[in-house]
């Protein structure tokens, strides 16, 4: 599969949405990218993995009931 940080967000939604791949993981990949990647820049400086991954993990129940959070459903996002 192509790197999932390379697709658009549109891409991705279209992924969980069709279950190929889970919010869970594509949380996972974007935690492990900011753990290998920011140090030196520092662009993440609050990190709340645990929360991320928690709240990855109730979109993904969503999503096999069904059931959508919005347009973004799914997708990990920082402010």
């Amino acid at each position: 599969m192509t790197d999932l940080g390379l697709l658009s967000t549109t891409e991705q939604i279209e992924l969980i949405r069709k279950r190929e791949v889970t919010s869970q993981e594509l949380t996972a990949h974007y935690i492990d990218r900011i753990e290998r990647l920011d140090h030196e820049i520092n662009a993440v400086v609050t990190r709340d993995f645990e929360r991320a991954l928690s709240e990855s993990e109730l979109a993904d129940e969503k999503t096999i009931r069904g059931e959508t959070l919005g347009p973004l459903h799914g997708i990990p996002i920082t402010v």
